[in-house]
């Protein structure tokens, strides 16, 4: 399948859940609030999917802010190199997260980068040497070139719901999950499913598609449960080896490697190592 169809996959349950719960959301309002929180909604997702209102959200929502004057000069040898590969887009924004979380880059909506404080403090003393952070940038600036993360901040928005059901899910999850038995009923997610289908289309009730359409509902939603997963990591695995090859002809292979080999950029297996090497066919950056 096309990575648009992975996409619409892996943002299906996500997409459907959220949609539900905006509207459970706005019936809990009286006198047409709710349609208005609706429409803000709508509005707010379709300002963010044509580019708009993006470093206003970046600021407020994601909470990062621009580089500061030192931190600007310590990436300058970095974006130097950059510069002079083309590695990354015309008017591509850079970000620094205020937590000082490991070395990372992050590519953000459509033209802009997130770079962590641990990565600019690792530059500074000398713990990541700039063709790495070169290499690091480049990776992550590979998703903004090819669009990969052009409707990310919309889809932020519009799965709001989502995520805090998610958040609380886990965080539940990981205390019920050492209860016996608990595992074993999500893993048997199927059958359970399965079993609901069956009592659909069994309902003894007023003869109607009203079960035909449930069992099409559940059924539905059990299969998105086990697709998504599997949409997820396809796309990952294809957006990862696109980064590598991006990174790869200009030149900065060698460096992406041993970041890969540190556990800095990605899953690090000897496959892709041996990947980005092959592919190194352009002079490195040492």
């Amino acid at each position: 399948m096309s990575d648009r169809v992975h996409g619409w996959v892996a943002a299906g349950p996500a997409a459907l859940a959220s949609g539900m719960l905006w509207l459970v959301t706005a019936a809990l309002f009286p006198d047409g609030t709710g349609a208005l929180l609706l429409i803000a909604v709508l509005a707010g997702v379709l300002v963010l999917a044509f580019g708009c209102g993006e470093n206003a959200m970046l600021r407020w929502y994601l909470w990062v802010r621009r580089p500061t004057a030192a931190q600007t000069a310590t990436l300058k040898p970095a974006l130097a190199i950059l510069a002079e590969l083309g590695g990354l887009p015309a008017g591509t924004g850079v970000y620094v997260t205020r937590s000082p979380v490991a070395p990372q880059v992050q590519a953000v909506g459509r033209r802009s980068l997130m770079i962590s404080a641990g990565l600019i403090e690792g530059v500074f003393y000398g713990r990541v040497t700039a063709p790495e952070t070169a290499a690091m940038l480049a990776y992550a600036g590979s998703d903004l070139t090819r669009g990969h993360t052009r409707h990310q901040l919309a889809a932020e928005v519009a799965t709001l719901p989502w995520q805090l059901v998610t958040i609380v899910s886990h965080a539940i999850g990981s205390r019920s999950m050492v209860i016996p038995g608990v595992r074993l009923l999500w893993r048997a997610r199927g059958v359970i499913g399965a079993i609901a289908v069956g009592q659909a289309l069994t309902h003894h009730g007023p003869p109607g598609v009203a079960g035909p359409i449930s069992a099409a509902i559940i059924t539905g939603l059990v299969v998105m449960g086990y697709a998504a997963p599997i949409s997820q990591r396809i796309l990952a695995d294809r957006h990862q080896a696109l980064a590598d090859w991006d990174v790869a002809l200009l030149g900065l292979g060698d460096p992406l490697s041993r970041l890969v080999a540190r556990g800095q950029a990605g899953p690090c297996t000897i496959d892709r190592i041996h990947r980005i090497r092959s592919w190194s066919c352009l002079p490195a950056w040492h």
